[in-house]
């Protein structure tokens, strides 16, 4: 590990001329370009790995986290001078980690059953074909960020980000999706039709006369039918809806039958004459 959190300026420009002759290289394709390789090879400058080992030896930044290969991570571990006792078989790994510094000890396992319980497991995948070599990189990992933190950093072991994103797009609930009334539902729609007797009732409920007592209002809708031809519900409809020009209407209906009722009032009558 350096002991320069900060490059000098020298290293710098070094790194990055080793970056652009990596972009070069189509065996680098996949590390993220310029920026990638350029930031894989800090993180590798910071835990002490030699920045071409980063490249080949299984160095990646993922959705910027810094994944490292099973390989490389146990060479890291064992170059620091700690130790580790592995037991493994196809279906689980136990790990136990001695420390070169402290004494500390610390024992792991990872097993394929875990596997499926967390939803990696893959048929036909990684975990099917090669179950040991997965149950020990991911109980290298487990070990190495509680017992090897200052070997590995914050890095994970590779592959781990991938298979925790895919988990996570499986456990992901898609929304009820809301069924939007098609046209032929929306047609069959049954709108309750008030009836000839309901209309009636709220129009001289409405239009009670006050000026003209004696000509009702059912009388002026039978006459608005009968000019108009047609049903008395639809002109009661009609009333209701524009209630202003059928109120100022029935005045005026109202004020011609009392002068027709005055005038009649006021005729002589021919037996007598």
């Amino acid at each position: 590990m350096s002991n320069d959190l900060i490059p000098v300026k020298e290293e710098m420009q070094v790194l990055e001329v080793m970056a652009k002759y990596a972009t070069e290289s189509k065996f680098f394709n996949t590390l993220g370009g310029l920026p990638g390789i350029f930031s894989i090879m800090l993180y590798a400058r910071e835990i002490g790995v030699p920045p071409m080992q980063a490249l080949m030896s299984g160095m990646h930044s993922i959705q910027g986290k810094i994944t490292i290969a099973p390989q490389l991570m146990n060479s890291m571990i064992r170059k620091a001078g700690h130790k580790m006792e592995i037991d493994s078989n196809e279906q689980r790994c136990i790990i136990k980690g001695f420390r070169k510094d402290t004494g500390e000890s610390c024992t792991v396992s990872f097993s394929v059953e875990e596997a499926r319980k967390a939803g990696i497991y893959k048929d036909g995948g990684g975990w099917a074909k090669y179950p040991s070599d997965m149950c020990f990189a991911r109980a290298l990992s487990r070990l190495a960020r509680r017992l090897f933190p200052d070997v590995i950093g914050n890095a994970y072991v590779e592959g781990e980000i991938e298979d925790d994103d895919d988990k996570k797009t499986k456990t992901v609930k898609a929304a009820p999706k809301v069924q939007e009334p098609s046209i032929e539902a929306t047609a069959t729609v049954q709108v309750e039709t008030p009836s000839e007797e309901e209309l009636m009732e709220k129009c001289i409920a409405q239009f009670s006369p006050k000026e003209h007592p004696d000509f009702p209002i059912e009388d002026f809708l039978e006459y608005c039918a009968k000019n108009q031809k047609k049903a008395i519900e639809e002109v009661a409809k009609q009333a209701l809806k524009n209630s202003d020009r059928f109120a100022e209407a029935y005045r005026k209906w109202a004020d011609m039958k009392e002068d027709e009722l005055v005038a009649s009032l006021k005729k002589p009558d021919m037996d007598e004459a």
